[in-house]
């Protein structure tokens, strides 16, 4: 007694076989300049000279690198700007260490803080970090202490 599932895979099987082949050949038939994309390496090569692709971003952030603040002083974010190597200008992003997920463990302790910053309201050191990237991922970055000190324990 044959199997019926023998049967009905032979043929399905070969037609998918056959259409694998069909495109095959007609991909082949197309030739090599139609695969591949011709290089003009004198252009390539000329777009590097500007220095735009290589160079850093310059990332400028205001004020100190260390800022102290006393128990519930508000917390002013320092103005930052950046521009690529050919003085375009960048978007800036913000990363801060703080108390976010509100378990009233603040700053560097808890590894699972990241944002919205400073809590001004609990000793401890915070760091807020700025970088900037270009549209070939070139990155800079500084990073800003924020020591709060004198609360109460």
């Amino acid at each position: 007694m044959s199997n019926p599932l023998c049967f009905t895979k032979a043929p399905l099987r070969s037609m998918v076989l056959s259409s694998l082949m069909s495109l095959a050949l007609a991909a082949s038939a197309c030739g090599p300049e139609a695969s591949e994309p011709s290089q003009n390496l004198d252009t390539q090569s000329q777009t590097l000279d500007s220095g735009c692709e290589t160079e850093s971003p310059i990332l400028t952030v205001s004020g100190p690198t260390t800022i102290t603040l006393q128990c519930n002083e508000p917390w002013v974010v320092p103005a930052a700007s950046a521009v690529d190597a050919c003085g375009n200008p960048l978007t800036v992003y913000r990363y801060n260490t703080g108390d976010d997920d509100q378990d009233g463990i603040p700053g560097t302790i808890d590894p699972d803080d990241y944002g919205p910053g400073p809590s001004t309201a609990t000793n401890g050191e915070y760091q807020v970090q700025f970088l900037a990237w270009d549209e070939y991922y070139n990155i800079t970055g500084e990073i800003i202490f924020v020591n709060v000190v004198n609360c109460p324990e």
